[in-house]
């Protein structure tokens, strides 16, 4: 039987062997601790849903931007159409010139936003090394829970230590508003990123129109996507804390399990004694005709009774698991697919901004199209993250339901055994009916009785290995969920409190109340802050109003330009054709001296400029 260890320098009471109560009450922690563990848990993991919701905002940017590049380039193949014939060349080269230089000043905006990024993950570790120091409060619990039903004196320094856990519950709230902070400082930075890239671009303004267009609709599809995955998530988490609620009372079910295993070995002894008295009495070793009017037939029947009734709470706990693994499983399958779709998608933008080099005279370190990609590549390697997580949880949850199997398996190797119990124990009466007053007779009885009594005592302990295998599986599963994958189940302080802290409710009910008020507080409290928190970044509606500015912003820059000037320079650019070596646009080899004597191959004149990404840029 398990026994409560005593803690070497606590309390004066003296460890005499095992502790046995007739009717012990267990009593687990209330529901407001419960339920803060539950909101902690919840509220933290709707972080990662906004990174989500940015990066899909960066890419539907970034391909309104490359399809506009896209449009340049096909325009420049019709150079030898005409040529230009007057001075507007001249101004709309300056034009151009000067928003490609505040184009550039963009990317010390977006490595600002980088290192906001930075920033905020480091905001992210200060919360997991909050996280770690609650986790060593709760293992203090465990060190302490299980002596209090023996040392009850010690009130005084439970209260400290619940002291101790309302200190660091304050500094991780702490931390929680400093990345709130964060977190709105970076989106404010970003919206002002994306808002100078579109006052650079110079085109067109019914082509300007048709592509801002395209991208609202872009983002409405993308923003409804968002919605319908964060409401998925949502469901699936509400869903899996239903089911860890009904694991959780179903471990105290298994608790008692044990406790009752003490009480059938003290009880089975007690039936083997009194049968041995039975067959005794008189001599005569002749089973009484109704054995209903014997003690021990009131004894001995619920034990068996009690067993069967064990083992359906085992196979329904089965059930239960087996239930919340398989909703577990094709949750995952639906994130899996939707991270692989956005790699996809940030495939072929990178691939667009390789193949883009319209004049070939941008240094590589100052074009903005280098920026873009190095923002996407950050972000991939994000979505990758997110998906190692997701592979991690899948693997804890597949190896705590194998676990549960196994388990199944050897309770019902416990129901065989039973039953071989209860068959040795008939055989037993009716041979004693045989036996008559034989004294030889009766030893043999004797005998079997023995037997049968080890029978019985390798079957508690079979049930003990049984449950604390259980046990173990249950801690299993929570231990690879705390330490892999951080906060992506609300049931772990739930299942680790419930599990570690069995003690009296009459005498220690009082601390626990404390407790619950001071950990009920702070989750409203943080669940206020989230709110408000997750309002500051909902800023994709805000987003068309904003673009539909810059959109007459730029028609009164191109009103300013005197006409067929765009259709002339566009005339005037020279062809190009993709370098499959360089893996780049370069200019044509025939490019011929138009009318006006313009250079055949403008690449002669300046020594092919430099390359738009070099070996050290990683491209998807």
């Amino acid at each position: 039987m398990l026994k409560p260890k005593k803690i070497p320098g606590e309390g004066n009471c003296q460890d005499t062997g095992d502790v046995h109560m007739k009717e012990p009450p267990i009593a687990f922690l209330p529901d407001q601790m419960v339920d803060f563990c539950s909101s902690l848990t919840g509220t933290l993991q709707n972080v990662e849903p906004q990174f989500i919701e940015m990066g899909a905002c960066l890419q539907g940017i970034n391909q309104t931007i490359h399809a506009l590049m896209d449009q340049v380039i096909s325009a420049s193949r019709q150079m030898k159409e005409g040529a230009v014939q007057d001075d507007g060349f001249a101004d709309v080269v300056n034009v151009v010139t000067n928003s490609l230089k505040e184009l550039t000043g963009c990317q010390q905006e977006i490595d600002d936003n980088l290192n906001s990024v930075h920033i905020i993950k480091g905001h992210l570790e200060k919360m997991d090394r909050s996280r770690e120091q609650i986790e060593i409060i709760a293992k203090r619990f465990r060190a302490v829970g299980l002596n209090m039903v023996i040392e009850s004196a010690r009130s005084r320094e439970m209260e400290d230590k619940f002291g101790i856990i309302a200190t660091e519950v304050k500094q991780l709230s702490v931390s929680i508003n400093q990345f709130i902070k964060d977190m709105e400082v970076c989106s404010e930075d970003s919206m002002n990123s994306l808002m100078l890239v579109f006052n650079t671009i110079s085109d067109s303004r019914d082509h300007i129109k048709s592509l801002i267009e395209n991208a609202e609709c872009e983002a409405q599809k993308t923003i409804h996507e968002s919605e319908q995955l964060v409401k998925f998530s949502l469901n699936l988490m509400d869903q899996a804390d239903k089911q860890s609620q009904d694991i959780s009372s179903q471990i105290g079910e298994v608790v008692m399990g044990l406790q009752f295993s003490d009480r059938m070995k003290q009880t089975g002894e007690a039936v083997i004694s009194r049968l041995l008295d039975i067959f005794k009495k008189d001599g005569s070793g002749e089973m009484p005709e109704d054995l209903s009017d014997d003690p021990a037939h009131e004894t001995y029947q619920p034990v068996y009774a009690t067993i069967h009734s064990q083992l359906i709470v085992l196979k329904h706990i089965k059930r239960n698991f087996d239930a919340v693994y398989e909703k577990n499983d094709r949750a995952f399958s639906v994130i899996g697919n939707a991270v692989r779709e956005l790699n996809e998608s940030i495939s072929k933008l990178s691939t667009a901004g390789t193949n883009y080099d319209p004049s070939g005279s941008t240094p590589k370190n100052e074009n903005p199209v280098v920026a873009l990609i190095n923002v996407l590549t950050n972000l991939k390697a994000l979505l990758m993250e997110i998906d190692g997580l997701m592979l991690q949880l899948r693997e804890g949850t597949s190896i705590a339901a194998k676990k549960t199997g196994k388990l199944l398996l050897q309770v019902e190797k416990i129901e065989e055994i039973s039953s071989e119990t209860s068959r040795k124990a008939l055989n037993a009466i009716i041979s004693a009916g045989k036996l008559g007053g034989n004294g030889s007779a009766l030893n043999a009885l004797a005998n079997e009785m023995k037997d049968l009594a080890n029978h019985s005592r390798g079957f508690v302990a079979s049930m003990e290995e049984v449950l604390s295998e259980a046990s173990l599986a249950m801690k299993d599963l929570e231990d690879r969920m705390e330490k892999e994958v951080k906060n992506t189940s609300s049931d772990q302080g739930q299942r680790r409190i419930m599990e570690d802290l069995i003690v009296n409710v009459d005498t220690r009910h009082n601390y626990f109340e404390k407790a619950a008020v001071i950990s009920d507080q702070f989750a409203h409290e943080l669940n206020e802050k989230m709110s408000h928190a997750t309002t500051k970044l909902d800023f994709f509606p805000p987003l068309s109003r904003k673009l539909n500015c810059h959109i007459d912003r730029l028609e009164s820059f191109l009103g300013i330009l005197r006409p067929n000037v765009s259709d002339r320079f566009i005339a005037a650019l020279p062809d190009v054709v993709m370098d499959e070596k360089l893996g780049m646009f370069t200019e044509a080899e025939n490019s011929s001296t138009n009318e006006n004597g313009l250079p055949e191959n403008r690449k002669n004149e300046e020594s092919q400029g430099e390359d738009l990404f070099d070996d050290n840029i990683e491209l998807f």
